[in-house]
């Protein structure tokens, strides 16, 4: 997925942007990653600004 490569490319590893969401307050667990990683689960918009935040990176480089 784009969530996944822009993790690798950033050279943050998926453990890191779990532990970041987590401080901020959101409940993500490994397998919640995956999911969304294989469009199984969808994430809030609050969750998808921490995450573009995170990696540094804009809502339209996440959401190719």
């Amino acid at each position: 997925s784009e969530m996944c490569k822009e993790t690798v490319s950033q050279g943050i590893k998926q453990i890191e942007v779990i532990r970041q969401l987590q401080l901020r307050g959101f409940n993500v667990t490994k397998e919640t990653m995956v999911k969304w990683e294989h469009g199984k689960k969808h994430f809030s918009a609050s969750q998808l600004k921490a995450i573009k935040e995170i990696l540094h990176t804009t809502y339209d480089e996440l959401m190719q």
